[in-house]
């Protein structure tokens, strides 16, 4: 496993180098201005898979992702979900929905004319739920850790209303090494943090 991860990180070091001028950049940073847990952001998506390493056997649908994040210390912390169904192309493969789950953190900074950069190293438990048979009465599920590394634009639409744009590296340490190249488009939506709630979390 050990060496899995390195060579993901080795793949994706240029990626990484982003949060890195991001905490070295404060400047620039769109978290200076808020307090940790001082903002709640809410942001739901429409998310394509272009490219994976099993295309010659499953077909995915249109997906869904999902998130909330908050200003936490020098970046943001985020947790948030993406669901796909894949389609099997052979009767040897057969269908499965998926669930990514996972916690993240980042850093943005602001760019001219409304736009926010970001970029985000994530990790969780990639769920998989497979039909066992054609009338889907029985199901397999199985779970594995994922490791994604996020990095996208919001454009800023009303004042608490952003268009976001995202593109998603994501690897699936199955028995065989699975990677998948995500693009999402959605809003997210910004409020000012409950003072019950921020008192729960600080």
């Amino acid at each position: 496993m050990f060496s899995k991860l390195l060579g993901l990180l080795k793949t994706y070091k240029l990626i990484l180098l982003i949060p890195f001028f991001l905490w070295e950049s404060p400047k620039l940073s769109a978290q200076e201005s808020n307090a940790t847990f001082d903002k709640l952001n809410f942001g739901i998506g429409i998310s394509k898979i272009r490219e994976y390493s099993i295309s010659n056997f499953y077909k995915p649908s249109t997906g869904y992702f999902g998130y909330v994040s908050s200003p936490f210390y020098y970046g943001n912390i985020q947790t948030g979900v993406f669901y796909f169904n894949f389609k099997g192309n052979e009767l040897v493969s057969p269908d499965f929905k998926s669930l990514y789950i996972f916690l993240g953190w980042g850093k943005d900074i602001r760019l001219p004319l409304n736009i926010t950069f970001n970029s985000q190293v994530r990790a969780g438990p990639y769920f998989t739920f497979f039909k066992v048979d054609s009338v889907a009465t029985e199901e397999k599920n199985e779970s594995e850790l994922a490791l994604s590394f996020n990095t996208g634009i919001n454009i800023k639409m009303y004042s608490n209303i952003n268009f976001k744009l995202e593109a998603d590296f994501i690897t699936i340490f199955f028995h065989r090494k699975i990677k998948l190249f995500i693009i999402t488009a959605g809003l997210n939506y910004t409020i000012n943090m409950p003072l019950w709630l921020k008192e729960f979390l600080y």
